[in-house]
Order: C-alpha cells, then sequence, then structure tokens
C-alpha cells in the first residue's frame, strides 16, 4: 500500500493505493497519525478507489481513527471517499456502514465539508438575505 497526501483549504485528502490488508492497515495508520498527532489535522477524507480490499485490520484503523478525530479533544471527523462495492459489502458485513461518512467520490465529501464550516458559504448553498429596510418602505405611506 502507499499513502498520496493533499492538503485542502478545510481538511486534507488521503489517496490509499493498495489493499487494506494488515500489512496495508499499518502503512494507513502510521500515515494517518502522523497527520493527527505531529501535524494537528482533524478532518481526514480517506480516497479508498484504488483500494480493492479492506481486512478485518484495515477496518479496525480506520474506526480508531474515526473515533480519534470525533473526540472532544480533536473536534473533527473522518470521510471515507469512492469505496469500492467490494469495501461498501465489507463495512455493511461488518455493521460498520452507519459509523462512516460515506461519499461516491472525493468531490462530494469535500462539498459536504465546505458545507458543514460556519465560514464557508458554497455557490450551491443558500444565503439568507435580509431585505433592505428601505423597500418595504412605499411611496406616499
Amino acid at each position: 500500500m502507499s499513502v498520496t497526501i493533499i492538503d485542502h483549504d478545510l481538511c486534507t485528502v488521503v489517496e490509499a493505493h493498495g489493499s487494506l490488508d494488515r500489512r496495508g492497515a499499518h502503512e494507513l495508520e502510521t500515515a494517518l497519525r502522523s497527520l493527527i498527532e505531529d501535524q494537528g489535522v482533524a478532518c481526514i477524507v480517506v480516497d479508498l478507489s484504488d483500494v480493492p480490499y479492506v481486512s478485518s485490520a484495515g477496518l479496525r484503523v480506520l474506526i480508531s481513527v474515526a473515533r480519534r478525530l470525533r473526540s472532544e479533544q480533536t473536534g473533527g471527523d473522518l470521510y471515507l471517499a469512492s469505496p469500492s462495492d467490494r469495501v461498501v459489502d465489507t463495512l455493511d458485513l461488518a455493521g460498520l456502514q452507519p459509523v462512516f461518512n460515506l461519499y461516491d467520490n472525493r468531490q462530494q465529501a469535500l462539498r459536504q465539508i465546505e458545507c458543514l464550516d460556519p465560514d464557508s458559504a458554497p455557490e450551491d448553498k443558500p444565503v439568507d438575505r435580509q431585505p433592505d429596510s428601505s423597500e418595504d418602505e412605499r411611496p406616499g405611506e
């Protein structure tokens, strides 16, 4: 397994390449722990588009990282993007699908994170506009 890390404004994307088996789980865990502990990253999107298989060791890593990111101390979250049907089936069989934020692709995950950020106002998010008080006044009133 290899890991590519891409920084975005609101989160970090981790591209995982290869099977998330015992060996791959260790490599992914090392990369994710470094992001969380050494760099203080609180929001991570793991792109699973190039991950054909997830073992119980891989599930353990994903659960552990999600818990750590969701803790009060960190206050972040873990998002899984582009899981294959086989990976989704594995999560479903283990009863873990509801535990994770699953998205069909990386862009959907990033849009969701953008919508959750209180400082952002994405184009597709409605903006609450207050009517101008001068518009309410009618001539002659």
